[in-house]
């Protein structure tokens, strides 16, 4: 591997890392994040420190999250991001690493995508104290609590969307890959660089590696295309079957259906008519 391929790799699991930090932060607005740094900023300001940190402009946080950057953010910008999402995360009730676990796997990454691209691998201070970054004087940050449903699935879905994204936040695997299809088929029919769809994907990217490994089907479940379309298939069917049909899941199937052009897909080419086809049929009448 030469070393310009290293180089975009290490820089490629930066990245990476960074965009699923703010997802698991709740996906936060680039104006929350911008202001809430200026928040953290401030703080550390009155506290005598000022070396540590970067302000995090909305357009560059933007090119980060978006693999754009052409050139790597130094440190303190990494620094900034990471306790920025570390406040948000705690102020949301949502679960991250430890700061101190976060700077230390942020450090690492950060450091081998600069040695590589041939700069200066330094670290500066981390300069805070354990606990300051979850337990903020609430009369001096200004965060409001976003409601999950807000940030990790359109309001469309409704409550039940809402359940199912609250069950899968606190550990249900079988909720996390309904969350997964579902958000899948939405981005579905947004055309590649329309706004938003990115962010769907990397959701349902992020909800299948939660049930990966607990839900069968997790594994093989790719998020376009006639998997995708057969996995949503089978959930509304599953439902209905049940008794208890979810008319998201009927959604969500019908999004699918409609992202292939109404292409029907059977169990086999020479099988065109099934069952499944017959019940499939019956989701698009609900």
């Amino acid at each position: 591997m030469s070393e310009a391929s290293a180089s975009r790799h290490c820089l490629h699991d930066l990245l990476e890392r960074t965009r699923l930090l703010h997802i698991e932060a709740g996906h936060p607005t680039l104006a929350t994040v911008e202001r809430v740094a200026v928040d953290l900023i401030e703080e550390k300001q009155r506290a005598g420190v000022y070396d540590a940190w970067r302000r995090l402009p909305k357009s560059t946080v933007s090119d980060v999250l978006g693999g754009k950057c052409r050139k790597l953010p130094d440190w303190q910008f990494f620094h900034t991001f990471v306790a920025v999402c570390a406040r948000l995360a705690a102020h949301n009730d949502l679960v991250v690493p430890a700061p101190s676990e976060l700077m230390d796997e942020f450090g690492k990454l950060w450091k081998a995508a600069m040695i590589e691209m041939g700069g200066s691998p330094y670290l500066s201070p981390q300069r805070w104290t354990p606990g300051d970054i979850l337990e903020p004087n609430p009369d001096e940050v200004r965060i409001e609590r976003i409601p999950p449903i807000q940030f990790r699935m359109p309001r469309a879905w409704g409550r039940s969307g809402a359940a199912i994204l609250r069950r899968a936040g606190m550990g249900d695997a079988n909720a996390a890959y309904q969350a997964a299809i579902l958000l899948a088929c939405e981005a579905s029919l947004k055309p590649d660089d329309a706004e938003g769809k990115q962010t769907l994907l990397d959701m349902a990217a992020f909800w299948r590696g939660k049930a990966t490994g607990k839900v069968e089907k997790a594994a093989a479940l790719r998020l376009d295309g006639i998997q995708l379309r057969r996995a949503a298939e089978n959930l509304a069917l599953g439902y209905k079957r049940s008794g208890k049909p979810c008319v998201i899941f009927f959604r969500a199937f019908l999004q699918a259906e409609a992202a292939m052009g109404g292409t029907r897909v059977g169990t086999g080419a020479e099988r065109p008519a099934t069952r499944q086809q017959d019940d499939a049929d019956s989701i698009r009448r609900v």
